[in-house]
């Protein structure tokens, strides 16, 4: 295998009948042959995440501003905790 320094992926959701959005681009790195893929989420605040609905089910986010978070609750905003934010399709909560 060779060296590769960075890949672009592009995530494509698709909501309804046939339209596709590109929703994140992640990033992996590979640093040597022998090293593992690296993949970045995207990051935002609770308060930037999109809507979590059905056509939204499935998506995760990397959040900077939680508070008090306990897995598998409803994510609340207000603090400095970094989590993973998951939408069930219907609210987001920690994972």
């Amino acid at each position: 295998m060779t060296r590769l320094s960075t890949i672009l992926f592009t995530v494509a959701l698709t909501l309804g009948a046939g339209s596709a959005v590109d929703h994140a681009i992640l990033r992996a790195q590979q640093v040597s042959s022998t090293s593992p893929a690296i993949m970045k989420m995207p990051l935002s605040t609770i308060s930037g995440l999109p809507t979590c609905n059905a056509g939204a089910e499935g998506l995760v986010y990397g959040v900077a501003d939680a508070l008090l978070p306990v897995a598998l609750a409803t994510i609340a905003s207000g603090g400095l905790v970094h989590v993973i934010a998951y939408c069930n399709g219907s609210i987001w909560i920690v994972l």
